[in-house]
């Protein structure tokens, strides 16, 4: 009985199981259509190309992208396939026209395959042309179309289709061939690219070049006709020349490039949010300080801007030095950890204010001071008695802050450094001890930076009927257009503390050629401070308008000292150039919701107790009562 089933079914048996495999052929989606390597594509904010990398296997392809220029995407419809938007794949009426054109020829002449065709074509590694491969080409697009739109079909042919030498794609082809964008390519150039995957070799200079224009103008003549564009266009785009040589590709923020890779965006389009005009503005300012300070054997530059309001990037200059080709030309100084020198005090003053335990005004002893054989020195030597603490601030005196230190506790300090995003502090409390505040722990740029950017973004973002202790304020700065916004995270310095510690910055003494910058209303507030490490190995100066913070350091990235290496000199200079290329906006508003009044003692700063004389009235961010005097 067996037999008999089987002799009566062995035709539809193996039919249904053939018909099963061809569904299911064409059911399974193919993903990814391509796996070639790709380069690493670092774009500014709009869009705009500012480095690239080659890909693994020595091509210069770009990721794809999620659309095509209208004139270049005209072109090649208009060169390749007329009938694109209206087969499914396959044209039979061409490949029937090529089998006709090829037999009379005795060679292969022609084709017939679509756009779709040579994207599964392009994506096997172009293998040789045979009545077999014409075929599994035939279904593979069939099933290719079935699953992609016409507009992903497109891109994938626009971004593998080869364009000479090691170029592939159009984006790739745009720069290396027109130093500009494909959004911004002419009809010439545009037409250009779409004959050019017909015969890449065309594109050689100096060779073939009457074979490549009479191809490109024949079909600016098409396009004409069909009314892309007037007579007048056709005639100036008709003088338009072919390109040479291939241009060099923009090379801008190499180590935030360097950054990108290393965070696991190798091979990727990454859209930054860079503004391309102040990088490439900023990046020279600091090969001049880099090369004015070179004959002092001070070689390396970083600088760091964020926008206040959102904590991104701006400007990202990992290293600025006169030899780009030296050892350390490729340490990326940003990320670094360097010696912080005095530039974390003032968030010790925030964290104070904060927990009711300092008021800007309160008098700090400036003498000398040992602490447990630890005896805490001035930069200039010299002590200046009882200091109000905001003037302790502004004129970075070591002694109070060390004083200050020992009384809130490095622990304590510690913990709420780390809070702040200062992520390098890796050992413990007893490791650090007081030197804490002057250098003796290691903090980037990056993160130096963020911190004060984030006092300020305190102030943009203060609602009062919302604060809580859960803030953005000093998550790290994102780099990447239209990231996501990082959670909010407990912050040990919340609006009002932050807006008394800046007040006090606005103090500090700044350069010579910036003296009597409060006489002038145009003038921009800047609350700003420097840093100096221990052996003069860093010079650090970070200042915040209301919309920016700007971080540089000054110094040697293998970390060779030398005594002109100080943060007043070798870095605030600088500072205040970049800041003056910023664009301004007015300075905060006072955030009276956030802060407390409190009535202190006049001649003390504590709060007044019943005993003071004279007292007044200052506003303070403390969220704890003080103490009274």
């Amino acid at each position: 009985m067996n037999l008999a089933f089987l002799k009566k079914y062995w035709i539809p048996i193996p039919g249904l199981m053939l018909l099963a495999l061809v569904a299911g052929y064409f059911a399974h989606r193919p993903d990814p259509v391509f796996s070639a390597p790709t380069s690493t594509v670092l774009e500014d904010e709009s869009g705009f190309l500012l480095n690239a990398s080659i890909a693994e296997d020595g091509q210069w392809r770009f990721p794809s992208c999620d659309s095509l220029p209208k004139k270049y995407q005209t072109a090649l419809i208009a060169f390749e396939d007329r009938q694109f938007f209206s087969h499914s794949g396959v044209h039979l009426p061409s490949i029937a026209r090529a089998i006709i054109q090829n037999a009379r020829n005795g060679r292969v002449v022609s084709g017939g395959s679509t756009i779709t065709m040579q994207v599964i074509r392009m994506s096997r590694g172009n293998p040789p042309r045979t009545v077999w491969q014409k075929i599994t080409e035939l279904f593979a697009a069939w099933r290719l179309e079935m699953h992609y739109s016409k507009e992903e079909i497109l891109n994938m042919y626009a971004s593998h289709a080869p364009m000479g030498g090691n170029i592939v794609g159009i984006d790739a082809a745009s720069w290396r061939y027109f130093a500009t964008p494909s959004s911004e390519l002419t009809w010439a150039e545009a037409v250009t690219l779409a004959v050019l995957p017909n015969a890449p070799a065309l594109i050689h200079p100096g060779r073939n070049s009457d074979q490549l224009k009479r191809k490109r103008d024949a079909l600016l003549h098409y396009l004409h006709e069909q009314g892309a564009f007037d007579a007048f266009e056709l005639e100036a785009n008709l003088t338009e020349p072919l390109p040479g040589r291939p241009h060099a590709l923009p090379h801008h923020a190499n180590h935030l490039m360097q950054f990108a890779v290393k965070e696991g965006y190798k091979g990727k389009r990454i859209t930054s949010t860079l503004n391309r005009n102040l990088q490439i503005q900023i990046t020279n300012m600091a090969l001049r300080h880099a090369s004015a300070w070179n004959d002092r054997l001070v070689r390396n530059v970083a600088v760091l801007v964020l926008d206040n309001h959102d904590k991104s990037v701006v400007a990202y200059i990992g290293n600025a030095t006169v030899d780009d080709k030296a050892g350390d030309a490729y340490v990326d100084i940003v990320q670094a950890p360097r010696s912080t020198g005095s530039i974390l005090k003032p968030f010790l003053y925030g964290c104070m204010i904060e927990e009711g335990e300092l008021m800007l005004g309160m008098l700090v002893p400036d003498i000398p001071l040992h602490f447990s054989g630890y005896a805490p020195k001035n930069y200039n030597r010299t002590f200046s008695g009882a200091v109000p603490a905001h003037r302790a601030l502004s004129r970075s005196l070591n002694v109070p802050a060390v004083y200050m230190l020992h009384s809130y506790g490095v622990a304590r300090f510690l913990h709420n450094l780390r809070s702040l995003g200062f992520g390098k502090l890796h050992y413990g409390a007893d490791h650090y001890g007081l030197s804490l505040i002057l250098g003796g722990g290691e903090a980037s740029l990056w993160e130096i930076t963020s911190a004060y950017s984030g006092l300020m973004h305190l102030q943009h973002h203060f609602d009062p009927e919302s604060e809580s202790k859960e803030v953005i304020a000093f998550q790290e700065p994102h780099w990447i257009n239209n990231a996501t916004q990082p959670a909010p995270a407990s912050a040990p310095i919340h609006t009002g503390a932050a807006w008394n510690t800046l007040q006090a910055l606005l103090d500090v003494s700044r350069p010579e050629n910036e003296s009597g910058w409060d006489l002038y209303s145009s003038t921009q507030h800047v609350a700003w401070k420097t840093g100096t490490s221990f052996g003069n190995r860093d010079a650090w100066a970070v200042g915040t308008t209301s919309r920016y913070t700007v971080g540089v350091w000054v110094g040697n990235a293998d970390g060779e000292g030398r005594p002109e290496i100080v943060g007043t000199a070798a870095a605030a200079p600088l500072l205040f150039n970049v800041l003056d290329l910023l664009p301004s906006e007015p300075w905060i508003v006072t955030p009276w919701d956030a802060l407390r009044e409190t009535r202190i003692c006049s001649v003390s700063g504590h709060p007044a107790g019943s005993h003071c004389e004279q007292t007044k009235i200052v506003f303070s961010g403390h969220l704890k009562e003080h103490t009274s005097a």
